[in-house]
């Protein structure tokens, strides 16, 4: 996010699924979502895929990679480097913008299954390509694309899970959503 420095307008980066046959990235700056800053934000929205995630560290790294050794896990299959690399920006991500020191509340949406994961955007590009006469990705190339985000998901889920926010902070900072394939809550909880 960026102001322009004159009226107090806020630009964001916007994402677009549709871009390089459905693999998507980000759109060029002149496309970015814009909003007049007067009156001042009360509440900024950031959704992403991997928001909430905190870095582990090298040693608890290495030790979640060494036990995904032998098991079908997609973590078994990525390189220690490349997920040490992954750590490590992940820190800087954090640092910037998203540590738990700088959000004051977090909506965490769970599945029930990673797998459901791999669906859900299977049902995007089919959304996708009826729009767009076509474009998009195939199933198999679904699951491949979906393949590279799953290491993360393996690593970091489960400290998502346990709590965004450190222990020593207010409570009640944590809404978690449990959702099934339909995406139907099963549970729910404050924190």
């Amino acid at each position: 996010m960026v102001g322009d420095g004159k009226s107090g307008a806020l630009f964001w980066p916007a994402f677009d699924k549709s871009l390089f046959n459905g693999k998507g990235d980000r759109v060029t700056q002149a496309n970015w979502k814009k909003t007049d800053s007067h009156p001042a934000l009360d509440v900024l929205i950031f959704e992403g895929w991997c928001i909430g995630f905190q870095p582990l560290g090298h040693t608890k790294v290495k030790n979640i990679w060494g036990d995904a050794q032998g098991t079908d896990k997609k973590l078994a299959s990525t390189r220690l480097q490349d997920v040490l690399l992954l750590d490590d920006e992940l820190k800087n991500y954090c640092d910037s913008f998203m540590s738990s020191s700088m959000v004051d509340f977090i909506v965490h949406l769970d599945v029930q299954s990673l797998e459901t994961i791999y669906m859900w955007r299977e049902e995007q590009e089919q959304k996708l390509r009826q729009r767009t006469d076509g474009l998009g990705m195939t199933e198999l190339e679904v699951r491949k694309f979906v393949d590279g985000y799953m290491p993360a998901y393996e690593m970091y889920l489960d400290g998502l899970r346990q709590g965004f926010f450190s222990k020593d902070v207010k409570l009640d900072n944590r809404l978690y959503l449990k959702l099934d394939s339909r995406r139907l809550v099963t549970n729910s909880g404050i924190e």
